[in-house]
């Protein structure tokens, strides 16, 4: 993505635009925004996923972000947000999602999902 349109979208997500910057991120290739969530403040990465969520596109964008950076991200929704992104998108990329490259979840992470109701104990 140019600098302009990057510009023009971080302006969209401070004002908290997000008809406009859905609109604005329209022709906008899933990579290419995933890409914008490592440059972006606290405010302006809520306005996105607010975004992405307003335009039925959280799901695509999540699978395009590398998965070192994916976990800081993933710590920053809220848990709204997760469940959100998660019925948006096909269960295994939502297991991909969770679980990138372990298969194994801590306690915390675990009991987490539990709460959400995204994940069972098999008992």
């Amino acid at each position: 993505m140019n600098k302009v349109k990057t510009s023009l979208i971080r302006k969209l997500l401070h004002t908290r635009s997000i008809s406009r910057a859905a609109r604005a991120l329209e022709k906008t290739a899933n990579a290419d925004i995933a890409d914008l969530f490592g440059s972006l403040s606290p405010g302006e990465f809520t306005a996105l996923v607010e975004v992405l969520i307003h335009a039925g596109r959280a799901g695509r964008v999540m699978t395009e972000i590398p998965e070192d950076y994916l976990p800081a991200i993933l710590e920053k929704l809220t848990e709204e947000q997760l469940v959100r992104v998660l019925s948006m998108m096909p269960a295994d990329d939502g297991v991909y999602l969770i679980l990138p490259n372990s298969a194994s979840l801590s306690s915390e992470e675990r009991e987490r999902l539990q709460q959400l109701g995204l994940y069972k104990l098999n008992v």
